[in-house]
């Protein structure tokens, strides 16, 4: 935009400003004739990637249960920031507005907001090139367990900056209240029913297999209450999808029971008994078997 000169459809604040200059000469002062140019433009800023964290970080191999992440009706976007300036610009970044769609290049409507689901503060102080945004259930209509695509773009108190690609995820919407097992289960760091199942009764309500996977922390530990008549079966396997990890060693101390091929048998007629599943660790907090043992 050239000062002085309207364009129609322009704005200062996205096309800058063009200053143009012009000397005539002049005898009695002497200097010559010219002219000069001088450009004002506002140094433009994006959102240079988001990273995705919601129902996949229950599935992250860990150490300790502690250290699962649970983000439950809720998802972060780790929002990382670029600019001109060698970034400095970014600190103009005012606020993040956050669109959703349903597929990876759909287009966020800047100008009725339509697909817009939340805008959030932003103040970036000198050094940091990323923040963590949270949305919640409620900013997707609680549209838990769904995956969905999501897109962030940056502005000012003028204009917008440059919007990132999409990312897409599912929002955990909780475990159910009161688990149980009514089927053969897996359990495993790569279905997360490790946290499903630990620290809380479980109750198993038919005759079923359980198959223990050495995948999970060093402290599992589960409650189990059986509410059938028929046996139960609990087995301890290697999973294949983690090739590095070795097969699930058994023990018990319950009387009458014994492993064979590392597998317990719980007989029929053991209604309303309780058990626990629990780590067996030595004095390097390292696994040596699951340790079935009577509650």
């Amino acid at each position: 935009m050239r000062l002085n000169q309207p364009v129609v459809g322009e704005h200062p604040a996205t096309s800058g400003y063009q200053l143009e200059c012009f000397v005539s000469s002049n005898g009695g002062i002497g200097f010559p004739s010219g002219s000069g140019t001088l450009n004002i433009e506002f140094p433009r800023y994006a959102i240079e990637r988001l990273e995705f964290s919601g129902k996949n970080a229950l599935y992250q191999n860990i150490d300790f249960m502690k250290d699962i992440a649970v983000l439950e009706n809720a998802i972060t976007l780790e929002t990382f920031f670029s600019g001109d300036l060698n970034g400095a610009s970014i600190q103009n970044v005012k606020k993040v507005d956050i669109y959703t769609g349903s597929h990876p290049t759909f287009a966020p409507d800047s100008i009725n907001f339509t697909n817009r689901i939340d805008s959030q503060d932003v103040l970036l102080q000198s050094g940091e090139s990323s923040i963590n945004l949270t949305i919640y259930s409620d900013k997707i209509d609680d549209r838990t367990e769904e995956n969905i695509f999501y897109r962030a773009l940056p502005r000012d108190y003028l204009t917008f900056g440059e919007a990132s690609d999409a990312v897409s995820g599912v929002m955990f919407g909780g475990f159910e209240d009161v688990p149980k097992i009514t089927s053969d289960t897996i359990i495993s760091r790569s279905n997360a029913n490790d946290l499903r199942f630990y620290r809380t009764t479980v109750d198993i309500f038919a005759g079923v297999e359980i198959t223990i996977f050495n995948d999970l922390p060093k402290d599992y530990v589960g409650n189990f209450r059986i509410r059938t008549d028929d046996k139960i079966t609990i087995r301890g396997k290697k999973d294949t999808k983690n090739y590095g990890i070795d097969t699930a060693k058994l023990t018990t101390t319950i009387p009458g029971l014994n492993v064979v091929n590392n597998t317990i048998v719980i007989p029929t007629g053991n209604e309303y008994a309780e058990f626990e599943i629990a780590s067996l660790l030595d004095e390097n907090d390292e696994r040596t078997a699951f340790l079935l043992s009577e509650l």
